[in-house]
């Protein structure tokens, strides 16, 4: 009968000030057992090194990633690989949250046959079949929105593998990751280590748009929205308008004012409590800039919709 066992819960690694290097029986304490994967919410993380390989998935959030004097942004959709015994870190994260996927360090020793046929594998590690890389940096790709999901549909596989522990575990998630490394290293070989320009452009463009439509009562500067994107407030400003028609700015605006007459449609707030929920901090101005909109005042507005409704 299936069962979970203790001692495969996920567990808490060491800060790198009380251990330089994270070796394997800290993550694989099954014997056998080749890998495991860990969800977990990414905090700054001082450099250091592990033995095992190391797959990285960036799911939300923003940060840098940093080898040696190097430095690269992270961002939702991202890929990161790190080979055994690199040292690198995490710095200035914020609600980055990551799915590592975790191989013990003979991993690609024992299966160096199967994976050496693969000529994406090199992309991944160009370090292979060596099983560490000390000098070479960690690599960083961008996956489009159906990579990363196909992906993580394998590691989820794993995790219910992990969690299970049926007869003949260690042979399907020695499968699974063989399977899931095979695939990564096809997109790899298909970008080559580079992101694709237009798909990266969208994607940062898709989390500006995003932090508008969750946060538009809220004060938004052009500096947050171009971190948010990972761009200077000029490329930004730039990009945007290519995709919108609109500047940030404008784009705020509107959106806020679209959000202002479905309340003063299907509620009964005050003029004053759904201008300030729609960002607005000024009745006045609001009223001017809906006005302008609309054609109407925010009160003749909300008598001529309800007289609408009631007919």
């Amino acid at each position: 009968m299936p069962t979970t066992l203790p001692h495969l819960q996920p567990v808490a690694i060491p800060h790198s000030d009380q251990l330089s290097l994270w070796r394997d029986e800290f993550i694989f304490r099954l014997p056998g057992l080749p890998v495991m994967v860990q969800r977990n919410a990414q905090s700054d993380c001082a450099p250091h090194r592990h033995e095992f390989t190391e797959i990285v998935f960036i799911l939300r959030g923003r940060g840098w990633h940093r080898f040696g004097e190097l430095r690269k942004p992270l961002r939702p959709g991202q890929l990161l690989v790190l080979s055994g015994r690199q040292t690198h870190g995490f710095q200035d994260v914020e609600q980055l949250e990551l799915v590592n996927v975790l191989l013990c360090r003979h991993f690609l020793r024992d299966h160096q046959r199967s994976l050496a046929a693969h000529p994406g594998i090199r992309r991944l590690f160009p370090h292979f079949p060596a099983p560490t890389a000390t000098l070479a940096a960690p690599r960083l790709f961008q996956l489009a929105p159906d990579q990363l999901e196909h992906a993580l549909a394998l590691v989820h596989e794993m995790e219910v593998e992990l969690r299970r522990l049926a007869p003949g575990f260690a042979t399907v998630l020695n499968g699974l990751a063989l399977e899931l490394l095979g695939r990564l290293g096809r997109l790899a070989t298909e970008h080559d280590g580079s992101p694709d320009t237009a798909t990266l452009r969208r994607q940062q463009l898709h989390a500006v748009f995003a932090l508008l439509e969750q946060r538009y009562g809220e004060t938004l500067s052009l500096t947050l929205l171009a971190q948010t994107a990972h761009l200077s407030p000029r490329s930004l400003e730039r990009h945007f308008r290519e995709a919108a028609g609109l500047s940030p700015v404008q784009y705020l605006l509107q959106l806020r004012l679209t959000h202002a007459a479905r309340l003063l449609r299907e509620t009964a707030l005050p003029v004053r409590e759904l201008a300030r929920r729609c960002g607005f901090r000024n009745l006045s101005y609001f009223a001017r800039r809906f006005h302008h909109a609309a054609g109407l005042t925010p009160h003749r507005y909300r008598t001529t919709a309800m007289a609408r409704q009631n007919p």
